[in-house]
């Protein structure tokens, strides 16, 4: 079995605005090959937001990415093609779990609408 190449940003926690305030800025995307996408909920999100939707789906990366992914942000092609924010902070299984490729499952969600 082999997954697909995403594309990863990850956070500048450095990043400041011109108060000196937290500002959100990403890292140049760097490509990781051998992810696994695995299609999650999708739901609309309620009346105040007629047109909205959310997306959510778990990407299942190989043990050879060893970066955090918190506040990172994933982009996808083809079927699933969008780009995505991590939830919370994903860490590796045990490796004495995983006699597989992969290691660790990232959450991801984008919201349209």
């Amino acid at each position: 079995m082999k997954g697909r190449a995403v594309s990863v940003s990850l956070r500048d926690r450095t990043a400041r605005d011109a108060f000196g305030n937290d500002a959100e800025a990403y890292a140049n995307p760097v490509e990781v090959g051998n992810v696994i996408v695995q299609r999650g909920a999708c739901e609309e999100l309620g009346s105040e937001r007629h047109e909205g939707v959310r997306v959510a789906l778990t990407l299942h990366f190989p043990k050879t990415w060893a970066g955090r992914l918190r506040g990172a942000k994933v982009e996808l092609s083809g079927e699933y093609a969008g780009t995505y924010r991590v939830i919370g902070d994903p860490m590796p299984y045990q490796p004495e779990l995983c006699p597989t490729d992969w290691n660790m499952p990232v959450e991801v969600e984008a919201v349209d609408g």
